[in-house]
């Protein structure tokens, strides 16, 4: 796979201060899911430049490990060690060859499994994580809806486009864009998965619980933007949540 985030990892954290649905809506789920993180070991894979990694350092979490195919991003990652010592481990590594580098109470995956570009990756991801976790470990995704809007534009006032051909099956590749600020990233390219595709990998990787959260925004993003505003990604959300739990 190539660095698609090579341009881009610099401004990449900005996304959170640029795109409100990151911070309101994506990190309100992901930190309401995960509940209390004081002494869990953490795994965040795909952890781009370990914003997810740094906050739940913070909230206690311990061991933090990072891991990501970008060298960029973890390049940025590292950087903010050396700003903010947290102890957090940074590792450029590809999520479909992972091997065992743990034993984890918790794995996060924020935007991976859609980069998976057949079926073979997608089981690998998913046995990868599963052989990294503790019986009972949690694993935490979070990616594109499989139902996502086909309405051309229907995201772009939550400053992310989606180019979508008119039909999609597994495997099918697309891609989406990203406005922030003033700058519009290239398109990057992602893959399609179907509910009951991306189930079966997760259960046969060894996930005993597999469950869809409900799409959710935070109190603070309806008394800033209203209830108005979110009421079209929360009809039909752009990304879902998907809690897991190893048997």
């Amino acid at each position: 796979m190539t660095d698609q985030y090579l341009k881009i990892a610099e401004d990449y954290d900005r996304t959170f201060a640029q795109i409100a649905y990151r911070p309101f809506m994506e990190a309100f789920m992901l930190y309401r899911a995960l509940g209390d993180v004081s002494g869990r070991s953490v795994l965040d894979v795909a952890c781009g430049t370990g914003l997810y990694a740094r906050q739940l350092r913070r909230r206690g979490a311990a061991p933090v490990v990072g891991v990501d195919i970008s060298e960029e991003m973890i390049r940025v990652g590292r950087a903010h060690e050396t700003v903010e010592d947290l102890g957090i481990t940074y590792l450029v590594e590809d999520a479909a060859k992972l091997g065992v580098i743990g034993s984890f109470d918790l794995a996060l995956g924020v935007y991976l499994l859609h980069y998976s570009p057949n079926e073979e990756v997608l089981r690998a991801m998913c046995r990868n994580i599963a052989s990294n976790l503790k019986p009972g470990g949690r694993f935490l995704s979070y990616q594109f809806n499989p139902d996502v809007a086909r309405t051309p534009g229907y995201y772009q006032q939550y400053g992310i486009g989606v180019q979508l051909p008119e039909t999609l099956s597994d495997g099918d590749p697309f891609t989406f864009t990203l406005t922030i600020g003033e700058v519009v990233t290239p398109p990057l390219q992602v893959f399609y998965w179907s509910t009951a595709t991306m189930e079966a990998a997760l259960r046969d990787a060894g996930f005993a619980t597999v469950n869809w959260a409900q799409p959710a925004v935070s109190p603070e993003g309806i008394e800033q933007f209203s209830q108005e505003y979110w009421q079209p990604m929360l009809d039909v959300p752009l990304c879902q949540l998907i809690e897991c739990t190893k048997a």
